[in-house]
């Protein structure tokens, strides 16, 4: 009987030592997966330098941006401009004619 207990005990230890590798196995595996998926994803290197690039990209189109806003506001300012030297000119040219079309009609001339 005490071989008996001796063989259960000893059937006991090594099912406890069997369990024991599995969960040592499996929480090995489980940390190697962790650390190489924070290592590919999870601190992800080439997802920093994208950010990275795209930060510099917005950066640029930006100023880009801001550029063209300001140049379209003078070209807006010179054409307003233009057009009130337009109109300026046009009623210059109007009152010229009509200057003209009066001392042609003093004198006899034909219009």
């Amino acid at each position: 009987m005490v071989q008996e207990t001796g063989k259960e005990a000893q059937y006991i230890r090594d099912a406890i030592w069997q369990y024991t590798q599995y969960v040592v196995v499996l929480l090995a595996c489980l940390g190697a997966g962790v650390f190489i998926g924070y290592q590919l994803w999870g601190d992800a290197p080439s997802l920093r330098k994208e950010l990275e690039q795209s930060v510099a990209e917005v950066n640029r189109l930006k100023n880009e941006r801001a550029d063209s806003e300001s140049k379209i506001g003078v070209l807006t300012n010179r054409n307003e401009q233009c057009q009130k030297d337009l109109g300026d000119i046009q009623k210059q040219l109007s009152t010229c004619t009509t200057e003209l079309r009066r001392l042609q009609s003093e004198q006899g001339l034909p219009q």
